[in-house]
């Protein structure tokens, strides 16, 4: 069921379990439930094609000399799904108030989705590596010489650092993604300056410190990188280095207004408004109805795999309480929020990725019931030390960014 949405698993499917997990994932996160999901097969480590912006079309005057565009650039994405999982136990003496052990162990496994649904729901905005970069170099680490003070998204700590190389005349630093066939572009970064410098592959980026020491010579060396989470790259995280994706409601924040949402809308391009998703918090809709009936008009609804949801302008309005509420812009610190407008799918903003779970049986444990998005739940019968048992939610997921003109964001929003 690949390239499926939850919403859409749930409308098609004659799976009762897949139908049941469906549903429960969705009722507790919207955007979860509607974005598609592709699988990545056995591997963890996945790759897909990225569109960072389209090329721009000029007038010319006959006869006048043309050369290429070179502003479309499609890069090679490598990622890796992350696990999440949550785990309870079943008292087998209780097991019988809550009408047997089968029962008790169905009940401790919805939790389980409705916990993972949560936390997947949030992560889908708020998710961070947290990947930091060593600079490991005699010559260049000296003091107040280089170091590395911010690594983009999509870096994978475990695959093995990145080589580092200084060039004297021009101050030119250039990095290399142990991915990547060759270096990138190179980047002056003289004394007292800080700069990004960007892998083979251009959505590959280090953040580049040089302090007041001058260097004496061409010098290479590695970054070592590291990461503190295992946590999936979110949508705010993947967009950091995006900037012409991104408005403000205001240089200190500023309230939601109608002319922000059909500005943001308007970001995302080459689709029809029935084919975008706008992403609201729940506080920004409450706003967004406060606008409406300020007009005398009513929130209109629309269909949408099968379920009724608000719209604005035609766009589907998706609802999410995992929409981060405490971002600052400007003095409006820690009160602001966040809007989106995107599409979905592997030409659109936004595509989920899964790793299937092999759900094979071990002699000790069982596969209680199996779902979408190579979500299992495991039976790991009764533990050796405690008279219970114990229920295991599992599954493999991470976000992707396809397309960086099918998507927008519209942050510091403040209010209601």
């Amino acid at each position: 069921m690949a390239d499926l949405s939850l919403a859409q698993i749930y409308g098609a499917t004659r799976d009762p379990e897949f139908k049941l997990i469906a549903d429960t994932l969705i009722k507790n996160d919207q955007v979860l439930g509607n974005i598609p999901l592709k699988s990545t097969g056995t591997q963890s480590v996945f790759g897909y094609r990225r569109k960072i912006a389209n090329s721009t079309t000029a007038f010319i005057a006959r006869g006048g000399s043309m050369s290429s565009n070179v502003a479309y650039k499609e890069v090679q994405i490598l990622a890796k799904t992350r696990r999440i999982y949550d785990q309870q136990g079943v008292d087998r003496s209780d097991a019988g108030d809550a009408g047997g052990l089968v029962e008790a162990k169905a009940k401790r496994a919805a939790s389980s989705l409705a916990s993972l649904a949560l936390l997947l729901g949030e992560k889908i905005w708020t998710g961070a590596q947290n990947v930091t970069g060593t600079l490991v170099g005699a010559a260049l680490t000296v003091a107040n010489g280089f170091s590395i003070t911010n690594v983009g998204p999509h870096v994978i700590a475990d695959r093995g650092p990145w080589l580092f190389k200084y060039t004297h005349s021009g101050t030119l630093v250039q990095v290399k993604a142990p991915n990547d066939p060759d270096y990138g572009t190179a980047v002056t970064v003289g004394t007292n300056t800080v700069a990004k410098v960007y892998s083979y592959n251009s959505d590959s980026w280090v953040e580049v410190t040089h302090g007041s020491q001058a260097m004496s010579a061409n010098d290479s060396g590695t970054i070592v990188m590291s990461g503190s989470s295992e946590e999936f790259d979110g949508v705010i995280e993947m967009l950091a280095g995006q900037t012409d994706r991104i408005i403000y409601a205001g240089d200190n924040g500023g309230a939601l207004t109608m002319a922000m949402l059909d500005q943001l809308i308007g970001m995302v391009k080459g689709e029809s408004r029935a084919n975008i998703r706008l992403c609201l918090a729940e506080k920004s809709f409450r706003a967004y109805m406060a606008l409406v009936r300020a007009t005398g008009g009513g929130i209109t609804m629309m269909d949408l795999a099968g379920a009724p949801v608000p719209s604005h302008a035609g766009v589907p309005i998706l609802v999410t309480d995992n929409m981060p509420t405490t971002r600052t812009r400007g003095s409006a610190s820690g009160v602001c929020t966040a809007a989106f407008a995107t599409t979905f799918g592997e030409d659109g903003g936004l595509m989920g990725y899964y790793t299937d779970d092999p759900g094979e049986n071990e002699p000790n444990a069982t596969v209680f019931n199996k779902g979408p998005m190579g979500l299992t739940v495991w039976d790991l019968g009764m533990s050796g030390t405690a008279h219970n048992s114990t229920i295991r939610t599992v599954c493999h997921f991470a976000l992707g960014l396809p397309n960086t003109a099918k998507i927008a964001m519209l942050d510091g929003i403040t209010g209601p």
